[in-house]
C-alpha cells in the first residue's frame, strides 16, 4: 500500500471517459415518455418539494416519477403517453406561485431549450379604430413572438379584452401589466399642442415682421419669405432646426 501511494503522482492528467455506445447504457426509450423542466426561482422553489408535490398537483400519483437532475433542472417520467400529453397541453405550470419552464424531452436539445414558455396575454382598452388582427398582433409582439390571436371580426366579443398567445423569453423580467395605448394618446396630444404653439408663433411673427418699419421706412419681410418660414416650422425636425 505504501509503495502504491508513493507511486501516485499529483501531476497525473485525468483522461476523458467515453461512455460505451451500447443500448444498455442509454435511457432513450424511457426518456421518450418524459418531460424536462427548469425552476425559475431556486430561492422559492425547492427541488425536493417539487419532486414530491408535482405528481399530486397534476393528479398523477403512482403514474409519474420525478428525478432531480440538478439544482435547477428536473425530469418527470410518465407511465402513459396520454398523461404526458395532457400535462403539456395545459400550458404554463407553476410551483410555489412561480412559473416552471417545461418541455418534452428531446435527445439533442436546441439552443433555446427551456428558455421560452407560452403565455396568454390580455390586451385591454384598445382604441376602437385599431380593432384589427394586425394591430393586436403588433401589441402582442411587444412581449414576445405571437403564436395565436384569439380574435374574430365575424363573431361577437363579450369580454372587455383581447387575448394573444405569445412565446415569452423567461430570461426577461416578467411584468403583470404594461400600458401601451396611453403612450399613443399622449404622443398625439403633444403633437397637437406643438402645432398650436407654432400657429400662435406664426401669427405673432406675421404681425411683427410683415409691413414697413416705422424707423427706416423699409419692408421688414416679404409675405413669400414669411410663408416659407411657416412651412419650415411645420415640417422641420428638431435635429434640422
Amino acid at each position: 500500500m505504501d509503495k502504491a501511494m508513493i507511486e501516485l503522482s499529483l501531476d497525473e492528467v485525468d483522461e476523458p471517459f467515453d461512455m460505451p455506445n451500447l443500448p444498455q447504457f442509454k435511457s432513450t426509450e424511457r426518456n421518450a415518455r418524459s418531460l424536462i423542466g427548469r425552476i425559475l426561482n431556486p430561492d422559492c422553489q425547492k427541488m425536493f418539494n417539487l419532486i414530491l408535490n408535482m405528481p399530486r398537483k397534476w393528479q398523477k400519483l403512482g403514474r409519474v416519477k420525478g428525478i432531480a437532475l440538478s439544482k435547477e433542472r428536473f425530469q418527470f417520467i410518465f407511465d402513459h403517453e396520454h398523461d404526458l400529453v395532457e400535462i403539456l397541453e395545459k400550458g404554463v405550470h407553476t410551483f410555489n406561485d412561480w412559473t416552471l419552464a417545461i418541455d418534452r424531452w428531446v435527445e439533442v436539445p436546441p439552443p433555446d431549450y427551456l428558455l421560452f414558455i407560452p403565455v396568454w396575454v390580455q390586451i385591454r382598452n384598445m382604441p376602437v379604430n385599431y380593432y384589427t388582427e394586425e394591430a393586436i398582433t403588433a401589441l402582442g409582439e411587444l412581449i414576445g413572438e405571437v403564436k395565436v390571436v384569439a380574435f374574430d371580426l365575424e363573431k361577437s366579443q363579450s369580454r372587455e379584452y383581447v387575448r394573444v398567445l405569445v412565446r415569452f423569453n423567461v430570461t426577461r423580467p416578467l411584468r403583470k401589466s404594461k400600458d401601451v395605448c396611453p403612450l399613443l394618446v399622449r404622443k398625439r396630444k403633444e403633437l397637437t399642442l406643438e402645432r398650436r404653439q407654432r400657429i400662435i408663433m406664426d401669427k405673432a411673427a406675421s404681425k411683427e415682421q410683415v409691413g414697413l418699419c416705422k424707423e427706416t421706412g423699409r419692408r421688414k419681410l416679404s409675405p413669400e419669405v414669411l410663408e416659407e418660414m411657416r412651412r419650415y416650422m411645420m415640417v422641420a425636425t428638431e435635429a434640422d432646426k
